[in-house]
């Protein structure tokens, strides 16, 4: 059985502030899309310590597998600090694995408005808005992904799994799967996706091909 997407199967995202900490650590002020003057560039301020450690105890506990306390936690601190994305995404990460999707989505709509490039969120919004049946927003999401983090493999898989399955785009799906395989050759997934890359190898020659022959006189 093909996988669907690399969603929330995955566990929680070790994301805080506005951006992922591990992977971009912005300054609040760029990374939220808000305007900065460069005199107000050395005002801004790191993530809270005390935020970040009671962050790290919420992912613990939801690794640890206590859905409900790590829940409680991560929505203390979506409270405490709003313009942090990181308790927002997951506590939608936990919403749609109860496939509780439009409050997902919302709390995913929240994390993008104060991190408008952090590639995490956006690709998580597109998870659950594929799931919803909105394939034209899943895909402007996986894209926004993407723009952030060109280098975010998820996002590429993803788009090429909307483009195979559900909007049946072979040679876009093609396309994401080969730049999915060069930025992560080592992940597990890849003994498949090196099947469905020759599949879709075969299936665009073939229409090329016959393209060709329809336009010979």
């Amino acid at each position: 059985m093909w996988p669907t997407s690399t969603e929330a199967a995955a566990g929680p995202l070790p994301m805080l502030r506005a951006c992922a900490v591990a992977l971009c650590a912005l300054a609040l002020g760029a990374c939220s899309g808000m305007a900065q003057r460069p005199d107000d560039a050395q005002a801004v301020a790191g993530p809270d310590p005390v935020a970040v450690a009671e962050f790290e105890q919420a992912v613990a506990v939801l690794v640890a597998g206590d859905e409900a306390a790590a829940e409680a936690r991560f929505t203390t601190l979506a409270a405490a600090h709003p313009d942090y994305a990181g308790p927002l995404v997951n506590l939608a990460v936990i919403r749609a694995r109860r496939a509780e999707l439009e409050p997902a989505a919302a709390l995913l709509e929240r994390a993008v408005a104060v991190c408008t490039n952090c590639a995490p969120a956006w690709n998580e919004l597109g998870v659950v808005q594929r799931r919803q049946g909105r394939f034209a927003d899943a895909e402007q999401s996986y894209q926004r992904a993407i723009a952030a983090a060109e280098g975010y493999a998820p996002a590429w898989f993803n788009l090429g799994v909307l483009n195979e399955l559900y909007l049946q785009r072979p040679a876009a799906a093609l396309d994401c799967y080969q730049r999915f395989r060069t930025l992560q050759a080592a992940d597990p997934l890849m003994k498949d996706v090196d099947k469905w890359i020759a599949d879709l190898e075969r299936r665009t020659g073939a229409v090329a091909r016959s393209a060709q022959l329809e336009a010979a006189p």
